[in-house]
């Protein structure tokens, strides 16, 4: 899937609004760049104006850029009506950042920015694929899914939704929480290392 230009592997990840997006966003972008090496993989980050995404990008230390893109699937009679104008420009704005970074491949994690970037994907020619982490998934990877020839899930129960075109792989985690002891991950969250743990996850849909 990942192509080479210029001997480096370019790759435009994007994915934001919510952790839920950012975190598997991040993991594939430290893999990548971990199985080819810093020399040969170069990635960029599109993301939200949330705060999120400014913290955790700004956090890992990642190149990223904002991709102002709107909801489709909120918002009143003036947001419904400036939709089209406001998707237009979103889209022009992703085939810019496309071009100008070179990329090779695009792969999206969830977002609306992922949504008119893997949109602008398609129409450049360029090879995408999408990353579903959520059980049930929701609206712009439904919909970018169209756009992708596989969309890999974290819970096979998402598999139905995206028929022949899903894989089912797990979520990605970074390998430094893969590598984190117990004892230090209680210590780190300040709990009783003698007690249960009990951990819930929501989700973006949960």
């Amino acid at each position: 899937m990942v192509a080479a230009s210029g001997g480096r592997a370019r790759v435009a990840i994007s994915g934001g609004g919510t952790g839920g997006h950012i975190s598997p966003a991040l993991a594939v972008g430290a893999a990548l760049e971990e199985m080819l090496g810093p020399d040969r993989s170069d990635v960029v980050y599109y993301a939200t104006t949330r705060p999120v995404d400014a913290a955790m990008y700004g956090e890992a230390g990642v190149r990223w850029e904002v991709l102002d893109s709107p909801r489709i699937d909120t918002g009143g009679m003036i947001a419904r009506l400036l939709l089209p104008a406001r998707s237009a420009r979103a889209l022009l704005r992703a085939r810019a950042k496309l071009v100008a970074s070179g990329a090779s491949v695009a792969f999206g994690t969830g977002g609306y920015p992922s949504f008119f970037m893997l949109l602008a994907a398609r129409t450049l020619r360029i090879p995408c694929a999408l990353h579903e982490s959520n059980s049930r998934p929701g609206r712009a990877n439904r919909l970018a899914s169209r756009f992708c020839k596989e969309v890999y899930v974290g819970f096979g129960s998402a598999c139905d939704r995206f028929g022949d075109k899903a894989v089912h792989t797990g979520n990605p985690v970074r390998s430094a929480m893969e590598r984190m002891p117990r004892s230090d991950a209680l210590r780190e969250l300040g709990l009783d290392p003698e007690g249960p743990v009990v951990l819930f996850l929501g989700g973006s849909q949960g």
